[in-house]
Protein backbone atom coordinates (compact mmCIF):
# COMPACT_ATOMS: atom_id res chain seq x y z
CA UNK A 1 0.00 0.00 0.00
CA UNK A 2 1.26 3.45 -0.89
CA UNK A 3 1.76 5.89 2.00
CA UNK A 4 -1.24 8.11 2.58
CA UNK A 5 -2.40 10.86 4.93
CA UNK A 6 -5.76 11.86 6.33
CA UNK A 7 -6.78 15.52 6.46
CA UNK A 8 -9.88 16.97 8.06
CA UNK A 9 -11.12 20.38 9.11
CA UNK A 10 -13.67 20.96 11.88
CA UNK A 11 -16.01 17.95 11.88
CA UNK A 12 -13.85 16.49 9.13
CA UNK A 13 -10.95 16.51 11.59
CA UNK A 14 -13.00 14.45 13.99
CA UNK A 15 -13.93 12.04 11.20
CA UNK A 16 -10.30 11.72 10.03
CA UNK A 17 -9.20 11.02 13.61
CA UNK A 18 -11.92 8.39 14.18
CA UNK A 19 -11.08 6.71 10.87
CA UNK A 20 -7.39 6.52 11.84
CA UNK A 21 -8.41 5.05 15.23
CA UNK A 22 -10.61 2.49 13.52
CA UNK A 23 -7.76 1.47 11.20
CA UNK A 24 -5.45 1.14 14.20
CA UNK A 25 -7.99 -0.98 16.07
CA UNK A 26 -8.35 -3.31 13.07
CA UNK A 27 -4.59 -3.65 12.57
CA UNK A 28 -4.69 -1.87 9.20
CA UNK A 29 -1.92 0.36 7.88
CA UNK A 30 -2.05 3.75 9.56
CA UNK A 31 -1.72 7.00 7.68
CA UNK A 32 1.78 8.43 7.36
CA UNK A 33 0.27 11.53 8.98
CA UNK A 34 -3.00 12.75 10.41
CA UNK A 35 -3.50 16.43 9.55
CA UNK A 36 -6.31 18.20 11.38
CA UNK A 37 -7.48 21.79 11.69
CA UNK A 38 -10.17 23.76 13.41
CA UNK A 39 -11.03 21.09 15.96
CA UNK A 40 -10.22 20.70 19.65
CA UNK A 41 -8.51 17.55 20.89
CA UNK A 42 -11.03 14.67 20.90
CA UNK A 43 -10.86 14.11 24.66
CA UNK A 44 -11.93 17.70 25.43
CA UNK A 45 -15.56 18.79 25.76
CA UNK A 46 -16.91 20.65 22.75
CA UNK A 47 -17.25 24.41 22.87
CA UNK A 48 -20.28 24.23 20.59
CA UNK A 49 -23.59 25.16 22.18
CA UNK A 50 -26.40 22.59 22.12
CA UNK A 51 -28.39 22.98 18.91
CA UNK A 52 -31.37 20.71 19.61
CA UNK A 53 -33.55 23.48 21.00
CA UNK A 54 -32.62 26.08 18.36
CA UNK A 55 -35.19 26.89 15.72
CA UNK A 56 -33.91 27.53 12.19
CA UNK A 57 -33.58 31.29 12.69
CA UNK A 58 -31.55 30.83 15.89
CA UNK A 59 -29.36 28.22 14.17
CA UNK A 60 -28.68 30.66 11.32
CA UNK A 61 -27.78 33.39 13.86
CA UNK A 62 -25.36 30.95 15.53
CA UNK A 63 -23.78 30.13 12.18
CA UNK A 64 -23.40 33.82 11.35
CA UNK A 65 -21.84 34.45 14.78
CA UNK A 66 -19.34 31.67 14.04
CA UNK A 67 -18.29 33.31 10.77
CA UNK A 68 -20.58 31.80 8.16
CA UNK A 69 -22.52 31.19 6.04
CA UNK A 70 -21.64 33.87 3.48
CA UNK A 71 -24.26 36.54 2.90
CA UNK A 72 -25.24 35.32 -0.62
CA UNK A 73 -26.30 31.97 0.82
CA UNK A 74 -28.55 33.71 3.33
CA UNK A 75 -30.33 35.43 0.45
CA UNK A 76 -31.41 32.11 -1.13
CA UNK A 77 -33.71 30.54 1.47
CA UNK A 78 -34.59 27.22 -0.24
CA UNK A 79 -31.05 25.73 -0.42
CA UNK A 80 -30.31 27.03 3.06
CA UNK A 81 -33.46 25.39 4.43
CA UNK A 82 -32.38 22.12 2.80
CA UNK A 83 -28.91 22.39 4.35
CA UNK A 84 -30.00 23.24 7.91
CA UNK A 85 -30.86 19.66 8.98
CA UNK A 86 -27.43 18.46 7.83
CA UNK A 87 -25.70 21.39 9.54
CA UNK A 88 -27.67 20.74 12.73
CA UNK A 89 -26.65 17.04 12.65
CA UNK A 90 -22.99 17.96 12.07
CA UNK A 91 -23.01 20.37 15.01
CA UNK A 92 -24.78 17.82 17.21
CA UNK A 93 -22.21 15.13 16.33
CA UNK A 94 -19.29 17.46 17.08
CA UNK A 95 -20.81 18.68 20.33
CA UNK A 96 -21.54 15.20 21.64
CA UNK A 97 -18.29 13.42 20.73
CA UNK A 98 -16.09 12.28 23.65
CA UNK A 99 -13.00 10.14 23.33
CA UNK A 100 -11.75 9.57 26.88
CA UNK A 101 -10.24 6.11 26.73
CA UNK A 102 -8.73 5.76 23.27
CA UNK A 103 -4.93 5.30 23.34
CA UNK A 104 -2.89 7.86 21.39
CA UNK A 105 -2.42 7.21 17.71
CA UNK A 106 1.12 6.04 16.87
CA UNK A 107 1.36 8.22 13.77
CA UNK A 108 2.42 11.86 13.38
CA UNK A 109 -0.41 14.29 14.03
CA UNK A 110 -0.18 17.82 12.62
CA UNK A 111 -2.65 20.30 14.11
CA UNK A 112 -3.54 23.67 12.62
CA UNK A 113 -5.83 26.42 13.84
CA UNK A 114 -6.86 29.94 12.98
CA UNK A 115 -5.80 32.88 15.11
CA UNK A 116 -9.37 34.19 15.18
CA UNK A 117 -11.24 30.88 15.37
CA UNK A 118 -14.27 31.54 17.63
CA UNK A 119 -14.56 27.87 18.67
CA UNK A 120 -11.06 26.46 19.15
CA UNK A 121 -8.23 28.17 21.01
CA UNK A 122 -4.49 27.38 21.16
CA UNK A 123 -4.80 25.26 24.32
CA UNK A 124 -7.55 23.11 22.81
CA UNK A 125 -5.43 22.60 19.69
CA UNK A 126 -2.31 21.78 21.68
CA UNK A 127 -4.16 19.21 23.78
Amino acid sequence: MEPYAFFGHSRGALLAYRLACRRRDRGATLPAALIVSGCAAPHLPSSLPPVEALDDAALIRLLVDLGGPPAPILEVPAPLADALPVIRDDLRACASHRDDSTPPLPCPIHVFGGAADPLVDDLELAA
